[in-house]
């Protein structure tokens, strides 16, 4: 079992060396993440019902957003 006093430390560590909590990702991080998951979201839709029209209602939404 994790004991407080670690569990505390740990999450002291990640604030102290993340900004705010968040891990900015550099460019090349950022397109290799991409590329990892290209793909991944139709694999997933191709299998559960009616998540493809979800996702292209989302998809949709956004690209307003986006403009």
């Amino acid at each position: 079992m994790l004991r407080i006093s670690t569990h505390t430390e740990a999450v002291k560590t990640w604030q102290e060396q993340t900004r705010g909590g968040f891990v900015e990702l550099t460019p090349d991080q950022q397109a290799a993440f991409r590329q990892r998951l290209e793909g991944v979201d139709e694999q997933v839709a191709a299998q559960v019902a009616g998540l493809k029209e979800w996702l292209d209602l989302l998809r949709a939404q956004a690209k307003q957003y986006a403009q």
